[in-house]
């Protein structure tokens, strides 16, 4: 058998630090230098994200909104978002800087909540808040997309990635406030026609990173409702 040891001492002589300096192996959050099993993030800055408790003024704000308007049957997160957080360093680096794996990782701690929870757990179909075409290309990826593979893993319901579009290009949200934020997206999304048909009676779980008022994901809820959609349920990593 040939000997492939030089190939591999050539391996780690070039292509293993290449692979530090365009990933070098600290924390994005505390820069500690990570163990081996880590990626990207510490375990113990993991750790530190702050969870949302049900009985949380946070959590039941949130959940009233939703259930006030109507067309949500109902809501989870299992973190709460504070600013200049770990998670927040965590879902900017998720969003703008490439780290998809962390939008998998995210997801799958969802996927945990979710199979907790009988009643969202018994959802036909999970659907990412899409981005519009243009912000799409720009940023190269739906962040959404990556934290819904995560969920869909960890609970094997089934992801509808192209089921919505955003027709609307939007500003950010960040600035705006709860009237604001919600002229800014209504009518902003469209079901893909070859869905128009399948929709009735079912139950879809819509997924975004962060949920602050709420107004895309009413947005989206209100066009899946057009077309028959039963029960949906809003679901993100936090609520701010």
């Amino acid at each position: 058998m040939p000997d492939n040891s030089f190939g591999s001492s050539l391996s780690n002589i070039f292509i293993k630090p290449f692979q530090e300096i365009l990933f070098p192996p600290f924390c994005i959050s505390c820069n500690v230098r990570l163990k081996q099993e880590e990626s990207r993030i510490c375990v113990s800055c993991w750790r530190d994200f702050p969870p949302l408790e049900k009985n949380d003024s946070l959590f039941l704000q949130t959940k009233e909104r939703f259930l006030n308007e109507g067309t949500i049957s109902d809501c989870l997160a299992p973190f709460s978002f504070e600013k200049e957080g770990t998670l927040q360093t965590v879902i900017h680096s998720l969003k703008y800087e490439g780290c998809t794996t962390l939008g998998v990782r995210l997801g799958k701690e969802i996927g945990i909540s979710i199979n907790a929870h009988p009643v969202i757990r018994s959802a036909d179909l999970i659907v990412p808040i899409p981005l519009h075409q243009l912000k799409r290309r720009e940023r190269g990826y739906n962040q959404s997309e990556y934290i819904c593979k995560g969920i869909s893993i960890e609970t094997k319901i089934p992801l509808a990635t192209s089921l919505l579009k955003r027709v609307k290009y939007t500003q950010s949200q960040t600035k705006l406030n709860q009237q604001e934020r919600s002229e800014n997206v209504t009518g902003a999304f469209r079901l893909a026609s070859k869905w128009k048909t399948k929709l009735e009676g079912k139950k879809v779980i819509l997924v975004d990173d962060v949920i602050t008022t709420g107004a895309t994901m009413r947005s989206c809820a209100s066009e899946l409702k057009y077309f028959g959609v039963g029960q949906i349920f809003s679901v993100s990593v936090a609520f701010a």
